[in-house]
């Protein structure tokens, strides 16, 4: 009897090292991911001052591309191992370094606002952008359910919630011109993983939807200041 029982935990553990493992490794696999991903896409570092744009953060960034894009860590780990149920919900969250989302922000604003002529009709004037916050963080939640031989689960990255929020000055030399504040609402489309699809296609499909967003959001603002001016 006792050989048994032993046998019956030796065959649960088994069972438990997966999701045992997944939950203390996900958040330093989307820091590895990150990484490869961004080594091959690095955000240019634009200049913070153009002839026409003033740029300012209200947060502090660096200047350079970071050896570590993102900083991950496990949020939450909920386990339910019953005799014919499980259940669980891990869910690592990832702090994006802003340098990433900056750049690329300001990269969009210029070109959106090249090709809008936004410069034409400044007539002489700048603008000055302060960043006040942008979507910089995401978590990739992994949650499910086995029933017998049945079993269900999602494997996903939901994006930031957070809202792109910068203030702005008209100037006319030094002159305060116009001011404001313009707060842009984000993209908040899930990237799933999906049928015979890796953890590496789904996070290198998140990171590109993060950089498309953040170019998306350039491209709205820049039609915002079109309309004010």
């Amino acid at each position: 009897m006792t050989i048994k029982s032993k046998h019956h935990l030796g065959y649960f553990t088994l069972l438990l090292s997966p999701f045992v493992l997944f939950s203390c490794s996900t958040a330093h696999f989307a820091d590895n991911a990150s990484k490869s991903y961004y080594n091959k896409h690095t955000p240019t570092a634009e200049k913070m001052n153009t002839v026409f744009f003033i740029y300012k953060n209200a947060f502090s960034t660096d200047k350079e591309m970071p050896t570590q894009p993102t900083k991950s860590t496990t949020t939450k780990k909920q386990l339910l191992p019953l005799l014919f149920y499980w259940n669980w919900f891990f869910r690592a969250t990832s702090d994006m370094n802003t340098f990433i989302p900056v750049n690329n922000l300001i990269t969009s604003i210029n070109k959106n606002a090249k090709e809008k002529g936004l410069q034409q009709k400044l007539n002489g004037e700048k603008i000055e952008l302060t960043i006040n916050s942008i979507p910089h963080q995401f978590n990739t939640i992994d949650k499910g359910f086995i029933i017998l031989f049945l079993s269900v689960e999602s494997f996903y990255i939901e994006n930031d919630t957070s809202k792109l929020d910068i203030s702005y000055r008209i100037l006319n030399g030094n002159n305060e011109v116009k001011k404001g504040n313009i707060v842009i609402e984000p993209d908040d489309k899930k990237v799933s993983l999906g049928y015979f699809e890796s953890e590496k296609r789904l996070f290198n499909d998140g990171f590109t939807h993060y950089d498309e967003s953040i170019d998306k959001m350039g491209k709205q603002l820049v039609e915002r200041l079109y309309e004010i001016l």
